[in-house]
């Protein structure tokens, strides 16, 4: 039974694809290449390209949801808010372990255990390694992308003008 403090927790779920669901269920684990992403049930939207959105992931990838087990929440971390992109994952609780499958029978978190398309195996340094990189562009890219934008319309702003009368000079 639920102890009244986890009517606060998030209700946190996994989408993935009809076809990956299934494998889900004949396994029991969820599994993939660079750790496990979730999100708070409860504020997931309902239109498949506000999910599309949200996690970047597939249209396909985003027609069932997978319920995370509580004992393993501890293992997602959340993205740090440095932009509106992050600050929207947040507050739909967005979050990612570590590269590692959930066993969702047992309700445990297996570290360093991927799915590599036909299998559950240990994952190799390159693939731990690829897996950390994949967990920063997935949270960060998006918002440093915004800035970027940004900083370059202010430069045009800034320095266009002289230059476009530079031109007109000649």
């Amino acid at each position: 039974m639920p102890d009244s403090s986890d009517a606060d927790l998030p209700q946190l779920v996994h989408l993935t694809s009809k076809s990956n669901a299934e494998r889900i269920q004949a396994t029991g684990k969820i599994g993939g290449k660079y750790g496990i992403y979730a999100i708070d049930g409860r504020r997931l939207p309902k239109p498949k390209i506000l999910r599309v959105f949200l996690t970047f992931l597939c249209p396909k990838n985003v027609e069932v949801m997978i319920a995370i087990p509580l004992s393993v929440y501890r293992h997602f971390r959340r993205v740090w808010v440095i932009g509106p992109y992050s600050l929207f994952r947040w507050w739909c609780y967005g979050a990612l372990t570590p590269l590692g499958t959930i066993d969702i029978r047992q309700g445990t978190f297996i570290p360093n255990e991927i799915w590599d398309g036909k299998t559950f195996r240990l994952a190799s340094a390159r693939e731990k390694t690829r897996a950390r990189r994949h967990a920063v562009v997935a949270d960060y890219v998006v918002d440093g992308g915004m800035y970027l934008v940004i900083i370059v319309a202010i430069l045009c702003k800034c320095f266009m003008p002289s230059v476009v009368r530079g031109l007109m000079s000649r």
